[in-house]
């Protein structure tokens, strides 16, 4: 020490020499002990110049060398855990102690492996190569030989309820749903995906891929979904299916009620070219209204049913599900982010600035032309609000619907 202060090039190039990273556990860790020593002194300044930069140079070498250390420990494990399973699996003599913690997460011979969700097994990411993955694997799947049978069984007995389809045409299973399930696995998983069927309403079940579900686990996993995603399909769009099956006794009826199955409800396009008056009637005496802008089937307009008509529209087109207004809306602005000819699928009706949800637009449409089939009429009072639209953009929306909105003339 000179003039009551350490040398700042002695320490730093003592820390210098510290601040690597090859050598055995031992080395490594009696390199750390050594930078915290310097880190210690770094820390007294009143014993060095510029110790603030020391500090940081201290701080530095110590997270390289901490690094180094927990890569090194953890590929100790690593093959320490797979020379251990490796070696259980090829005695054979005993079944492994394995379990499946409530988490999800997969203990065999007291190694953590990797964490199953559904029927997917996720190997713990500390199985770093290709080899380690396969023995991390081929000792899971041994490990849930009994948990996966379970697994499906519940499945198979979970209420409807349990299931669900995402944007992206996945099934979900809801775990807490699934009987006798222990507390605490409240998880949901995909299990399976959809693919485009025959028809629109008739989509795939494709089981997603698990090295631990054999063949007929797989099938008894499909034709629990498949029976599900029926019985979801029937129960929101069973209007539809109902028209169909009374149109089978007119013969005049049965086109337009294909027509509506194959189009999922909702077939967009006037109807008074086609259908004439007492056609009409017919149509409505079996659920199917024929109006000024479509043929469609009342009930596929509500809020669950056009969430799934969504999804069955966009599985056809292999696009993800896009997100719908809310159930209350009347008139929204066109989402940008709406494929071509999804709002007139829907039951979204262009008009103007706006789009105006179809049951709506023509229940008012029938309103305005009854009392305007002989005169112009006055307007109602209401209007704008029954539309859900602001008064300034009433002219451009009547218009769009096929009004036109005249000016009063003015009195003396």
């Amino acid at each position: 020490a000179r003039d009551g202060k350490l040398p700042r090039d002695w320490v730093a190039s003592s820390l210098a020499v510290l601040e690597r990273t090859d050598g055995d556990l031992d080395t490594l860790m009696a390199r750390i002990t050594a930078i915290r020593v310097w880190a210690y002194i770094a820390a007294r300044s009143d014993w060095l110049d510029d110790a603030a930069t020391l500090q940081a140079d201290a701080r530095r070498a110590e997270d390289m060398v901490s690094d180094a250390l927990h890569e090194a420990l953890t590929a100790r494990f690593v093959d320490r855990r797979a020379a251990h399973l490796i070696r259980k699996m090829d005695e054979g003599e005993e079944e492994l102690l394995s379990a499946v913690t409530r988490r999800g997460e997969v203990v065999v011979e007291g190694h953590p492996v990797g964490h199953v969700k559904g029927f997917a097994f996720e190997p713990d990411s500390a199985a770093v190569d290709e080899e380690e993955r396969r023995v991390v694997l081929r000792a899971a799947c041994r490990a849930l030989s009994a948990e996966i049978p379970r697994r499906v069984a519940m499945l198979e007995a979970a209420k409807d309820e349990a299931f669900a389809i995402t944007p992206a045409h996945k099934i979900t299973w809801a775990y807490s749903h699934a009987p006798n399930m222990p507390v605490g696995l409240g998880d949901i998983a995909e299990v399976a995906k959809l693919k485009p069927g025959p028809e629109p309403s008739k989509p795939q079940v494709e089981v997603l891929p698990s090295e631990c579900l054999d063949g007929a686990q797989r099938e008894r996993i499909r034709e629990r979904l498949a029976n599900w995603l029926e019985a979801h399909i029937k129960r929101e769009l069973g209007a539809v299916f109902t028209a169909e099956g009374k149109a089978s006794e007119d013969n005049t009826l049965r086109g337009p009620a294909f027509r509506l199955r194959e189009e999922l409800g909702l077939a967009m396009g006037r109807t008074d070219p086609d259908i004439r008056p007492d056609l009409r009637q017919k149509l409505k005496g079996i659920g199917i209204r024929a109006g000024r802008y479509a043929l469609f089937v009342p009930e596929a307009m509500k809020p669950k049913a056009m969430a799934l008509r969504a999804q069955l529209w966009s599985l056809l087109r292999g696009i993800e599900t896009p997100k719908l207004p809310g159930g209350g809306l009347i008139a929204v602005n066109p989402p940008e982010d709406w494929p071509r000819g999804f709002a007139e699928t829907m039951g979204w009706l262009p008009a103007g600035p706006v789009l105006l949800r179809l049951d709506v637009a023509e229940r008012i449409a029938g309103e305005i032309g009854h009392l305007t089939r002989r005169a112009p009429a006055l307007l109602p009072g209401d209007l704008a609000s029954r539309l859900g639209i602001k008064g300034e953009n009433l002219a451009p929306v009547l218009e769009a619907m096929g009004f036109r909105l005249m000016p009063a003339e003015t009195l003396e």
